[in-house]
C-alpha cells in the first residue's frame, strides 16, 4: 500500500509541475493542496505565479494578497504583487507592497531594487538612487540593480556615473543585452567611442540569434539594416507586450453619424514645454467641420498658460496622469480611442488597443518610453523554496520596468516626410502620438 504524501511533498511537486510548465497539474495541485491547509501560504503564492503565467494578472494580484494575508511577513508575496501592479501601473500601491517587502525581509535585494524602480516612475528619482545602492550594498553582484542605478544616475544627468555603472552591469553579466544597449547609448552621450564596434557587434549577434531583447531605440541609431531592425523590434514587443489582446470595439453606428473623423493626441508635454509650443497651434486649426480633436495628457499639469491653451484647444482634453493602464485603456475606449505609445505612457495600455497610428515630429527620432529599470521575464522561482518565514531564496523577480514595442507599423522620421518600414512593429515612446479614433467611410 503506498504511503500517504505529506502536504510538504505535495507542494515540492505542485512547484515541479510549474517548472515544468504543467500549470494546469500545478494548480489541480495547489487546490488539492489549500483544501486541506486553505492557509498554506506557499500553494496561494503559487496559485499566483500560474495565474501569471497564464496572462490573468487580475488573479495573480488576488492569490498574492491571500498569500500575504496567510502569512504577512511573506516578503516575497508583497514582492510580487508589487510588481503586477506596477505592471497594471498602479505605482502608489506597488511602492506600498515593496515597503512592506522590505519590512518583512530588510535583505532582500530585489525587493530593494523594485521598490528604487517604483520610485523612478513616481517621479523621485533621488530615493530611487538610495533604493539601489542598498541593493548594491547587500547584493555587490547584482548587475540588474547596477544597470537600473546607472539609468537614475542618467536621469539626473550624472552621465559619466551612470557609465560606470552601465559597465559594471556588463561586466558582471557580458550577455546582460539591456544592459550593453544602455552603455552604447550613454557613451555615446559623454562622446566616448571606444568601444562603439565592440559593442555594437554584440548587439548585432544577440538581435540576430535572438538569444534576448535589445532596446530598438538604441538599436536604431547604431549600423543596422532594416531587417535587423525588424528582428529587434519583433523580439522587444513578443517579451515586453502582451500576447493577446482584446479587439478594438466596434464602432458604433451613432458615433458615425456625425460625419466626422476623431483624432486623439496623446502626450506627456502638454506644458509649458517646446512640443507643446511647436504643436498648439496645429490643434487649434484643425477644421472642426470635418474633424472632433481630443488630447489625452500623460504628463503633469503644471498650471502654466500653455496648459490652459492647449485645453481649449482640444474639443475634449482627458488627464490621465494619474489613470492605472487600465483605466487609461478603458477611457480611451469610451472615447472611440486607441491607446499609443509615448513617453510615460506604458506599452501594456497601449497594447490594449491595437491600431493606433503613431508619428514623430520630422528629424526627431522616437523617445525611449519607461527606462526607469528593467525587468526579467515573468515571475519566476529559485531554488530552494523556503517556509514564507524565511522567503530571501524563494519566488522573485528581479528589475523593474522596461519599454517595449507595440504591433502595427513603425515610422521613422526621414527628412520632412514619414516611412513606413516592415510591417508588424512600431516604435513606442514618441513626443506625440497620433491616433485616428474613427474614421467616417
Amino acid at each position: 500500500m503506498p504511503r500517504a504524501v505529506t502536504i510538504a511533498e505535495a507542494f515540492e511537486m505542485a512547484r515541479d509541475l510549474c517548472d515544468a510548465g504543467r500549470l494546469p497539474d500545478a494548480a489541480a495541485l495547489c487546490g488539492q493542496i489549500l483544501s486541506a491547509d486553505p492557509r498554506h501560504a506557499g500553494a496561494l503564492h503559487l496559485r499566483g505565479i500560474v495565474a501569471y503565467r497564464n496572462g490573468n494578472r487580475e488573479a495573480a494580484m488576488r492569490w498574492f494578497r491571500k498569500a500575504a494575508g496567510a502569512a504577512p511577513d511573506f516578503a516575497v508575496a508583497h514582492n510580487d504583487l508589487g510588481n503586477v501592479l506596477m505592471e497594471e501601473g498602479r505605482t502608489s500601491e506597488a511602492i506600498a507592497e515593496y515597503q512592506r517587502a522590505i519590512q518583512a525581509a530588510p535583505d532582500l535585494p530585489q525587493a530593494h531594487n523594485n521598490l528604487g524602480n517604483a520610485w523612478q516612475i513616481a517621479g523621485n528619482v533621488e530615493e530611487s538612487v538610495r533604493c539601489y545602492q542598498r541593493a548594491i550594498a547587500l547584493a555587490p553582484r547584482y548587475a540588474e540593480a547596477h544597470r537600473n542605478l546607472g539609468s537614475a544616475l542618467r536621469r539626473l544627468g550624472r552621465l559619466t556615473d551612470a557609465v560606470d555603472c552601465f559597465q559594471t552591469a556588463v561586466s558582471l553579466n557580458p550577455a546582460y543585452a539591456e544592459a550593453i544597449a544602455q552603455l552604447v547609448q550613454e557613451m555615446k552621450s559623454v562622446c566616448d567611442w571606444s568601444r562603439l564596434d565592440e559593442l555594437t557587434r554584440q548587439l548585432v549577434e544577440v538581435v540576430e540569434t535572438q538569444s534576448a531583447s535589445v532596446n530598438p531605440f538604441v538599436f536604431l541609431s547604431l549600423e543596422t539594416t532594416a531587417r535587423q531592425q525588424w528582428l529587434c523590434a519583433r523580439r522587444w514587443a513578443a517579451e515586453h507586450v502582451d500576447a493577446g489582446r482584446p479587439a478594438a470595439p466596434a464602432t458604433r453606428a451613432g458615433a458615425r453619424a456625425e460625419g466626422k473623423i476623431t483624432l486623439g493626441y496623446l502626450s506627456a508635454d502638454f506644458q509649458e514645454h517646446a512640443t507643446a509650443h511647436l504643436t498648439a497651434e496645429l490643434f487649434e486649426l484643425h477644421n472642426r467641420d470635418r474633424f472632433r480633436v481630443i488630447g489625452y495628457s500623460y504628463g503633469a499639469d503644471d498650471g502654466s498658460a500653455m496648459r490652459r491653451r492647449l485645453m481649449a484647444g482640444f474639443d475634449d482634453f482627458v488627464d490621465l496622469e494619474k489613470a492605472s493602464h487600465a483605466e487609461a485603456a478603458a477611457r480611451t475606449r469610451r472615447r472611440r480611442g486607441y491607446s499609443g505609445g509615448l513617453e510615460g505612457l506604458h506599452p501594456r495600455c497601449a497594447a490594449r488597443h491595437p491600431g493606433a497610428a503613431a508619428g514623430a515630429h520630422p528629424g526627431q527620432l522616437p523617445r525611449i518610453s519607461g527606462d526607469h529599470g528593467e525587468r526579467r521575464g515573468g515571475l519566476h522561482h529559485r531554488r530552494p523554496f523556503c517556509d514564507p518565514a524565511r522567503p530571501a531564496a524563494v519566488f522573485f523577480r528581479e528589475g523593474g520596468l522596461s519599454a517595449g514595442l507595440l504591433p502595427g507599423e513603425r515610422f521613422r522620421a526621414e527628412g520632412c516626410g514619414a516611412r513606413a518600414d516592415p510591417p508588424g512593429v512600431r516604435f513606442a515612446g514618441i513626443r506625440i502620438c497620433v491616433l485616428l479614433l474613427q474614421c467616417v467611410v
